[in-house]
């Protein structure tokens, strides 16, 4: 049997039936077509990765000196990944190239049509549960677990909003008056979308006006969580099989000012007493393993300005945070490392090659490791560019000093140029 991995980056826009939100042919869908790479340091050699358009030559040699092997990449004749899913051409495309394999599918997560599609390749069914799958990614399951299962100190004052009711305007004016300042959310919220702050300034009949995309006719209820100060964010990953759950790693999470995913941080010093973390949320880890989740799951938490460790949410797939630890424990396992995954704005961005000179000069220079994993540019738009790497390093200035001068060439305009500049970026 043949694993095929996928990125199916459109995982939560399934489970949470908000597919007509993406578009093919913009950014970030665009290049989220082409981000195969992710799972290479997990893939072994006779692996296959679907994929819209395989690296270029002289990316796939830096790559493979990095891997130590590459597997087959498979491309499709159109996207894989729209508000479509191609499914069926996929299906055709697959068969073609293997027909009398058995495949094995590895996704990002698990969507209802995915399970289907695996049981067609495989001849059997696979032992992942769509409803544990949907039930671990609703931010209700997390909001449920974290009040029933853990301390107070690990609580985020929230409630739950009807958007069917007449008085929902009362009851966002009450529950803005108690918090001060909210966060609305959707059941499934999509990348960082389906989550909008209020304030007690905010005009909330224009809010409702202006969002009602937010209140389509499959969301009856909204969670109104409290806006608490954050001074870092982190996950814990682990790894659930049928008979135990295995912590991986501990990851940090980079974002903009603006509160934009950046990148993760691995091997870094977080200041968190993991030992007694992991021991305080072992209720909702074998509440997980008691329902029979198999796969990648990470848990975000938050540290406050005060100083409390606060859980926000399950994500029950892969998460860039293990996708970040994979990547640098390749080239190190016990150094400091970082993983970059940002658009940035350039005109005129280096080509790879000269990039991969650019790199190969910087890892000498500063004595570090670097993979380019991905650096996707639009065949048409000039305004914004893909990504992603990983750098090692034997400390946090090195590091910054490499990530410095990659993007004091690739975009001195960019916000990671500017948050490196100001030494704000860990």
């Amino acid at each position: 049997m043949i694993n095929l991995w996928i990125y199916n980056y459109t995982f939560e826009f399934e489970i949470s039936n908000r597919l007509y939100l993406i578009n093919n042919q913009v950014a970030p869908w665009y290049y989220f077509n082409r981000c195969a790479n992710f799972f290479l340091p997990t893939i072994a050699a006779n692996d296959i990765i679907l994929s819209y358009e395989k690296p270029v030559p002289c990316h796939l040699n830096h790559l493979e000196n990095i891997i130590g092997h590459l597997p087959q990449y498979l491309e499709l004749n159109r996207p894989f990944l729209n508000k479509q899913l191609n499914y069926q051409s996929t299906l055709k495309i697959i068969k073609e190239n293997f027909p009398k394999e058995q495949i094995n599918l590895k996704p990002w997560g698990w969507s209802h049509e995915l399970k289907k599609l695996n049981k067609i390749l495989s001849c059997k069914a696979t032992s992942v549960n769509y409803n544990i799958i949907n039930i671990l990614n609703s931010k209700l399951t997390s909001t449920y677990l974290r009040k029933v299962l853990l301390k107070n100190s690990y609580q985020i004052d929230s409630t739950i909003i009807s958007t069917k009711t007449e008085s929902l305007h009362s009851k966002l004016t009450t529950t803005i008056n108690d918090f001060k300042s909210i966060y609305l959310k959707d059941f499934f919220g999509v990348s960082g979308n389906l989550m909008i702050p209020l304030r007690l300034q905010d005009d909330i009949k224009i809010f409702l006006n202006e969002k009602k995309k937010f209140f389509d006719n499959s969301t009856a209820n909204l969670i109104a969580e409290k806006k608490i100060d954050i001074e870092k964010e982190f996950s814990l990953q682990f790894q659930f099989s049928e008979i135990q759950c295995d912590f991986i790693a501990i990851t940090g999470l980079i974002s903009s000012n603006k509160g934009k995913y950046l990148g993760n941080t691995v091997n870094f010093e977080i200041n968190v007493d993991i030992a007694l973390l992991i021991k305080d949320i072992k209720p909702i880890t074998d509440y997980i393993l008691d329902m029979g989740y198999i796969g990648n799951l990470g848990i975000d938490f938050v540290k406050t300005k005060q100083g409390q460790i606060k859980m926000l949410e399950i994500n029950a797939r892969y998460t860039m945070g293990i996708i970040a630890h994979h990547w640098v424990s390749k080239m190190d396992t016990k150094n400091p490392g970082i993983f970059i995954n940002t658009f940035f704005k350039n005109t005129s961005p280096l080509a790879i090659d000269e990039l991969l000179k650019l790199i190969k000069k910087i890892e000498i220079s500063e004595n570090c490791k670097i993979a380019l994993i991905h650096y996707l540019r639009h065949t048409t738009s000039k305004k914004n560019h893909l990504i992603t790497l990983a750098i090692s390093a034997s400390s946090a200035l090195q590091l910054q000093t490499a990530l410095k001068n990659i993007f004091k060439t690739v975009s001195s305009n960019s916000a990671i140029y500017k948050m490196i500049k100001s030494n704000s970026l860990f």
